[in-house]
């Protein structure tokens, strides 16, 4: 949250729910977000979707580099992960934990990304690590 000073915003009670190891890949993943100036790069494509809302193309490529944004922190996320499964558990956890949710918390961006998404993140994550990179 936040784009002059950002912050990574937790659900309470997360670390009784997932493995350190889990949570600390989870984190490195936000602040690969936040290193990447990506809360920016976010902003201005909401801007060019304002902006040009009736153009199929623009929403097509905000979701392509929505997509490719998500994968990127996911593998920088990975790279301290011995098990990269063990971090596509943690991500499945997590989304079933929400599905659950009457409504799913703004700071999870789990809940805020389309389920196509998240299996295609999975794929990603299980895939060999030279088809990764």
């Amino acid at each position: 949250m936040g784009l002059l000073r950002p912050s990574i915003v937790v659900p309470t009670g997360i670390e009784s729910t997932i493995l350190p190891d889990q949570l600390r890949a989870v984190l490195q993943h936000e602040m690969a977000h936040i290193a990447r100036l990506d809360l920016w790069v976010g902003l201005l494509q909401q801007v060019a979707h304002i902006m040009h809302w009736r153009n199929p193309l623009v929403r097509m490529t905000n979701r392509q580099i929505a997509d490719v944004r998500e994968q990127i922190c996911d593998d920088i996320a990975l790279r301290g992960l011995a098990e990269p499964n063990c971090y596509a558990a943690t991500l499945i956890n997590l989304a079933e934990q929400c599905s659950g949710c009457a409504s799913v918390p703004a700071t999870l961006g789990i809940g805020s990304s389309p389920a196509g998404q998240l299996e295609q993140r999975i794929r990603h994550i299980v895939s060999p690590s030279d088809i990764r990179r």
